[in-house]
């Protein structure tokens, strides 16, 4: 024992599994007098979701799968954004969700080109009669 008093814990967000210590205080390596009170940082499982509105698909996959997030993309036609970019999120951007959530990113895809091309209409050379 080093002769420190539980002082009770925290639940934090956090980029680690639940139940894992991600913090003390007093910090970690701080010399403290025998019989002080340590209260502890433990995560609850969740972290902070990242705003990925306005990055790329790609890079927006990356920080999604990098903070510990499952990504579900969506397109949506619009000619108001960039083709390729995240124009919405869900959850939104500084919720917090537990590791593992699914975050839909709306990408925006541009609308398909008119075509010239005209409807073929009936031939009066047809039929017979």
């Amino acid at each position: 024992s080093a002769g420190l008093n539980y002082a009770g814990s925290n639940d934090v967000a956090s980029d680690q599994p639940s139940g894992i210590v991600v913090g003390s205080d007093p910090d970690e390596g701080q010399t403290v007098d025998a019989g002080s009170d340590v209260t502890i940082d433990v995560s609850n499982g969740e972290a902070e979701v990242p705003n990925v509105v306005g990055s790329s698909e790609s890079a927006a996959r990356t920080t999604l799968d990098t903070a510990g997030f499952v990504v579900t993309v969506v397109y949506e036609e619009t000619d108001s954004s960039p083709d390729g970019t995240v124009i919405k999120q869900s959850p939104e951007a500084a919720s917090f969700a537990r590791l593992g959530t699914t975050v839909v990113i709306t990408v925006a895809q541009a609308p398909p080109e008119p075509t010239d091309t005209a409807s073929p209409s009936p031939s009066d050379d047809e039929g017979g009669g």
